[in-house]
């Protein structure tokens, strides 16, 4: 049984990777993962490695066992982190996990372990945000990884046969990705904006949306789920937000992305409207992050921005913009009322939502002078 620990190491007793240790790790929801001590060093480049994360997915989520996932997807998480960094520049600060064992029949990878003392970014900006150079140099880092992989797979001036664009193919056969990224943004934001008579979140919604607003969001929600299903712009990482941005500082400041298995062919403007919807809430709600979460934005937008431009790619950034906001907006609707990091009383709940209600309706109604002023400005041209 690979969703426990000891069934975890009974397995890996019969590969390389025989553990002294194995133990679960919290924060994800999709996959069983696991930290594993190997009884003897695993030899990798020259390097002596003792720890390892080892993920396990079952036909469901791991912490909600009616909600259906398939399995492949882990294969499209192997293929990002083998393949993306082919088609992006070598960077100090920026990487992907290294895959070192993959089987797809009991559905196990063994990857690179970012260290114990790592945190993800969400984690680090509630416990010890980090100084405002660092965070302008995590920006910067992070604004530039992004946009290089958005331009060298976006289509309108790379040839059909470019790296880039072949590698995006491969991952038009993920189309559960597709359809889970349309789900929990507007499919859920549909549903928050409708909530059930006398329930709690009817308290929260009722007093800052009428019934037109109403109307407006879902026929947007309408038209956003169909672009996700659709689109072909670039390829998008699909889960980036903090929490699946491993930050050490061991030997410098380091970056692990992590978690790839909703990376597919999408709209650019997703990818960094969830990011910074998740950063903005940060400082909203913990004010003692603001100067962290200011920096670490502004920095990526503008390595967003001077990637794309230099790039010459044809990758429209007014328009990465508008996505970008709707998808933060979106992203502060439906997440504020469900994650218990945010549930810092009604009134300020509201305030969020209410704020995200007018990121949607600004970005759709091309109000480029209002969003020129808000989190995503920056990537103005």
């Amino acid at each position: 049984d690979l969703t426990t620990e000891e069934g975890l190491k009974g397995f890996l007793s019969s590969t390389p990777f025989v553990a002294s240790t194995v133990t679960s790790l919290r924060g994800g929801t999709a996959n069983f993962t696991y930290r594993i001590v190997l009884q003897e060093p695993y030899v990798h480049n020259g390097s002596h490695i003792r720890t390892m994360i080892v993920k396990h997915a079952e036909s469901y989520v791991a912490t909600n066992k009616s909600f259906p996932l398939q399995v492949e997807r882990q294969e499209y998480e192997t293929l990002a982190c083998r393949r993306i960094p082919e088609i992006t520049s070598p960077s100090p600060i920026i990487s992907l996990p290294t895959i070192f064992y993959e089987d797809r029949v009991n559905r196990v990878i063994i990857m690179s372990d970012a260290g114990i003392n790592s945190l993800n970014l969400k984690d680090l900006l509630l416990k010890s945000p980090p100084s405002v150079e660092i965070s302008h140099t995590l920006g910067r880092a992070l604004g530039k990884f992004l946009a290089e992989m958005h331009v060298a797979t976006h289509d309108a001036k790379n040839s059909l046969d470019a790296p880039g664009v072949i590698l995006k193919g491969e991952f038009s056969r993920n189309p559960q990705a597709r359809t889970i990224s349309a789900l929990v943004s507007y499919g859920w934001l549909v549903r928050t904006l409708s909530p059930t008579p006398g329930s709690q979140l009817e308290a929260l919604v009722t007093p800052i949306i009428d019934a037109a607003q109403v109307q407006q969001i879902n026929e947007i929600s309408e038209v956003m789920r169909k672009r996700i299903i659709e689109s072909n712009d670039v390829l998008s990482m699909g889960d980036l937000w903090s929490g699946n941005i491993l930050v050490s500082s061991d030997a410098g400041v380091h970056v692990n992305i992590i978690d790839w298995e909703l990376a597919k062919p999408g709209l650019a403007g997703l990818d960094i409207g969830h990011c910074f919807a998740e950063l903005h809430q940060m400082r909203f709600f913990y004010p003692a992050s603001k100067n962290s979460v200011t920096a670490i934005i502004s920095s990526f937008t503008a390595a967003y921005r001077e990637t794309v431009l230099e790039s010459g790619s044809g990758l429209n950034l007014v328009e990465v913009a508008r996505f970008a906001a709707s998808r933060a907006g979106t992203h502060m609707v439906v997440l504020t009322p469900q994650i218990p990091s945010w549930k810092k009383g009604e009134e300020k709940q509201r305030e969020m939502m209410k704020e995200g209600i007018e990121y949607i309706t600004r970005a759709h109604g091309g109000d480029d002078k209002w969003l020129k002023e808000s989190i995503v400005g920056g990537l103005f041209p």
